[in-house]
């Protein structure tokens, strides 16, 4: 059997540890500039309030009726997810970590008569320990288990356990095809042509039917709804690509100096992705771009460059990322966005060592310091001088304290 874990209103959740007054409130979180929405409270979700609609244009009426609205604090999040994933890395060794608030488990060496009372279990501890509400449903393969937890979230203890062919049928036969995890909108369409509308229906379709219309993608989709197992518990969260770090600026930037300075915080912030995933870069390019959606002159520049040996080091990326923006840059323009792109990324043991150059050598120990500083004082405790040094963005504005992570933010309690 395998378990899915799904953290409840995850982000909404993490806001609330520290805040009981926002229990039973309408509570939403924003997305980067506090634009839409990607996290909702139940209460929140009962106003009517729909997953990445735009703030500006609820937010009257949604603080008129006492909601509260939080911009998205990633690091608070981060730190949490890592506190719910190390309990449930105790309950098996077989653990997949899907997301930030969803991990799957292999209960197979389980009895089944002892599943719910150890998902009760977990549960109750992990809201006890970290103080988050979790979902967990449970059958014999990931999609099922997906639809348990879809049930779970409804029901009074949270966890969802399919017992049993009959129970499996039953929920099947009502569940819409297009809520079944790996179908998109556009799957979705397909099937209902062929007049396929709810998972049963799915289930039952013939092998070459389904293989047609939705490739062997969606063939093991039908066979995992089928409870035979085709997507297997993936203990090594796959490699990235490629890395991208981009932000809309909170006003137009006229100045290079400063444009700079939010590059510099891109490169560092993408070099810590990398060294997190065991990597190194090859390849760095960027761009930098007007605003759009004002009558000014526009402008879109983009440069790139490459590292012979791979790299990883901050000081060493931003060095380059700032020769790039010297050839790009033009004088005159008000930049309102910019990016940054590691590709040609490889581990960082399959390093391609060269007889003249080994300066990574150097490199390597000093980013090692800044890593280990970082994770004993908190992230941003020690940056790149030519990094932007202040850690809210302006377009946030209602971005709550890393309460879990930095000294400074730390939560005061009166007795």
């Amino acid at each position: 059997m395998i378990a899915l874990v799904d953290c409840d209103s995850f982000f909404v959740s993490c806001e609330r540890v520290f805040d009981p007054k926002l229990k039973n409130k309408p509570v939403v979180v924003l997305s980067n500039n506090d634009g839409c929405i990607v996290s909702r409270s139940k209460e929140a979700k009962a106003l009517g309030l729909k997953m990445s609609a735009p703030y500006f244009e609820i937010k009257d009426e949604f603080e008129k009726r006492g909601g509260v609205a939080f911009s998205s604090n990633f690091t608070l999040y981060a730190d949490m997810s890592s506190r719910v994933m190390e309990i449930l890395a105790e309950f098996t060794l077989e653990i997949e970590i899907y997301s930030i608030d969803e991990a799957f488990l292999d209960l197979s060496d389980f009895p089944e008569e002892r599943l719910e009372s150890l998902c009760l279990h977990y549960r109750k501890r992990i809201l006890k320990e970290v103080g988050i509400p979790v979902s967990i449903g449970v059958d014999k393969t990931k999609v099922l288990a997906k639809i348990a937890t879809s049930f779970a979230k409804k029901s009074r203890t949270g966890v969802y356990i399919v017992k049993g062919d009959e129970h499996r049928k039953n929920i099947l036969t009502n569940y819409p095809v297009e809520d079944i995890w790996g179908i998109g909108h556009a799957s979705a369409l397909k099937l209902n042509l062929l007049r396929i509308k709810t998972a049963a229906q799915f289930a039952a379709a013939a092998d070459a039917t389904i293989q047609k219309t939705l490739t062997i993608v969606g063939l093991r989709i039908q066979h995992e709804l089928r409870g035979i197992r085709c997507l297997d518990i993936n203990e090594q969260r796959e490699k990235r690509k490629q890395i991208v770090v981009s932000r809309t600026l909170d006003h137009d930037v006229w100045s290079k100096d400063e444009l700079a300075k939010h590059l510099a915080d891109h490169v560092f912030r993408a070099s810590e992705k990398l060294r997190d995933d065991g990597l190194i870069c090859y390849h760095l390019s960027l761009y930098i771009i007007t605003n759009r959606f004002k009558e000014i002159p526009q402008y879109y520049g983009s440069g790139q460059g490459a590292f012979n040996q791979g790299e990883e080091a901050p000081h060493v990326m931003i060095k380059k990322a700032l020769q790039i923006l010297d050839e790009i840059y033009r004088d005159g323009y008000g930049y309102k966005k910019c990016g940054v792109l590691l590709s040609d990324l490889r581990p960082k043991g399959e390093r391609q060592l060269s007889l003249i150059e080994n300066d990574f050598l150097e490199t390597e120990k000093v980013t090692q310091v800044i890593d280990a500083i970082n994770k004993k004082f908190g992230p941003h405790s020690i940056k790149v001088l030519s990094c932007n040094q202040k850690r809210k963005n302006a377009l946030q504005t209602r971005l709550s304290p890393n309460y879990t992570t930095s000294w400074e933010e730390l939560l005061l309690i009166k007795v």
